[in-house]
């Protein structure tokens, strides 16, 4: 599911793939923990093709994400978990071109 032709960052070019959105913890003491993801789903060659997404059993309700929205999604799903907000937010290369001091309620970014 979310398979397509698109852009990945960890292979560098484009090519079928698909494309994750992650959320991890880190502590202090360097430990660290996956608490979130959100698959990409395109929405053209996907969202937009009910009968595909029923046959790979996306949910009629999902909609369309861009991932700086998926990003925002997890952090706000952590922050009512009650996550203790970290210093810094990674999206991955091919997101943003300089560092950023925008802040998503007391969590910081880096690009």
């Amino acid at each position: 599911m979310g398979v397509q032709s698109q852009y990945s960052g960890t292979l560098g070019r484009i090519d079928n793939c698909q494309i994750t959105t992650f959320l991890a913890y880190v502590t202090p003491r360097r430990d660290r923990v996956l608490i979130d993801r959100r698959l990409y789903v395109s929405n053209k060659s996907w969202i937009a093709d009910l009968d595909r997404c029923a046959q790979a059993g996306i949910p009629a309700e999902v909609t369309f994400k861009t991932r700086p929205a998926q990003v925002q999604e997890v952090i706000e799903a952590a922050r009512r978990s009650g996550v203790t907000p970290g210093t810094w937010v990674y999206q991955g290369p091919g997101w943003c071109l300089l560092r950023s001091g925008c802040v998503w309620g007391g969590w910081g970014r880096v690009c």
